[in-house]
């Protein structure tokens, strides 16, 4: 019995792998840049000191950002204002951005981006996001692709920082792949909204994952979604509690979803496992199944980003060790409070 179940979990994962590379092959690249006005909308609360370097790099000409947050931010570019909003409830992010919009943006012309402090902001993002608002669409994102450091970390956090580029940039877990197969699936590290989406933005209750609220939002109401060909560089990412939270909050959403993430995103590992538990007539067909996923994994990998490509098993090891620890954490420690995330993301504050 269990070489057929495994057979066929192989046979599911192939074709699912198989899809996406079919997909991201047919999908057109971005072949004119844009040259809209854009507004960008940063939050800035509880920045490392690497994010606030960040938010002091030059942007291209002809862009203003608001950088919403209350410490001191020090230099910031030519066209950046700081606005030292005072947030409500507990998603802080959410509550300055719709805080923002409300009092100062966007005129006229302008078109909404807004991209997180640990993103590394470009000419090549900006356009791109404005390019595909538009074409029509009504929110646009860019997956996120983080660096992998100055090689000066320890060796453990190395370690994690290749895990984290592996599964966002590598696996088939990455925004890039996953955008192919489910136009709900949307990061908001970097993202465009149309004027609709930006009224949908404002309508948005305290909440986490208010990227996952927003897309259901718009696409039910009939709008249309895109990842876009520039990749939003972030800076390294490190840490299995992040990677949790975000399972959590999958979970709280998408519960369908969070149940076949391990499946179809992360199966390569347990299969390679169960090869040494197979026996019977099935071991030849699985083994040789499981040989063409693997080959299949990193051609997906190569085909998302060529260079350290390797790192999609890190990926996948860190999307599972995710996996199996949001499935008994019921509480997330976030942005220096214990939150309890309901079903829909609504948030309970739990008492110390």
């Amino acid at each position: 019995m269990i070489g057929v179940l495994a057979t066929a979990w192989a046979l599911a994962a192939i074709g699912f792998t198989a899809t996406v590379l079919l997909r991201l092959a047919r999908k057109p690249g971005d072949r004119r840049e844009s040259r809209a006005k854009i507004l960008l909308v940063r939050a800035a609360e509880f920045l490392t000191a690497r994010e606030r370097s960040n938010l002091g790099r030059p942007l291209p000409a002809g862009v203003r950002c608001l950088v919403l947050g209350e410490q001191d931010l020090g230099t910031l570019p030519t066209h950046s204002v700081q606005l030292r909003l005072t947030p409500h409830g507990h998603n802080r992010k959410l509550a300055l951005v719709q805080a923002a919009l409300r009092q100062h943006g966007p005129v006229p012309g302008e078109q909404v981006i807004i991209c997180d402090a640990d993103v590394i902001v470009d000419a090549a993002l900006l356009y791109g996001l404005a390019k595909a608002i538009e074409d029509g669409v009504d929110l646009a994102m860019a997956a996120p692709l983080p660096e992998l450091g100055d090689g000066t970390e320890s060796l453990l956090r190395r370690f994690t920082m290749a895990s984290s580029r592996g599964l966002l940039a590598h696996s088939a877990h990455s925004f890039a792949a996953l955008a192919t197969v489910d136009a709900h699936a949307f990061c908001g590290k970097a993202i465009a909204l149309s004027p609709r989406a930006v009224e949908q933005l404002l309508l948005l209750e305290d909440c986490i994952g208010e990227d996952l609220r927003l897309a259901d939002a718009v696409l039910g109401t009939d709008g249309r979604s895109a990842c876009i060909g520039s990749p939003a560089h972030t800076l390294p990412s490190a840490g299995l509690a992040r990677f949790a939270r975000w399972q959590l909050v999958l979970k709280a959403h998408r519960p369908w979803a969070f149940i076949a993430g391990p499946w179809f995103l992360a199966p390569t590992l347990p299969l390679l496992g169960l090869t040494l538990l197979v026996r019977g007539p099935l071991l030849p067909l699985f083994c040789a199944l499981v040989a063409v996923l693997v080959a299949s994994r990193v051609v997906l990998a190569r085909r998302l980003s060529r260079r350290h490509a390797w790192t999609f098993i890190l990926g996948e090891a860190l999307y599972l060790a995710a996996f199996a620890t949001a499935l008994v954490i019921r509480q997330v420690d976030w942005r220096g409070r214990t939150l309890r995330p309901s079903l829909g993301g609504s948030l309970v504050k739990v008492e110390s």
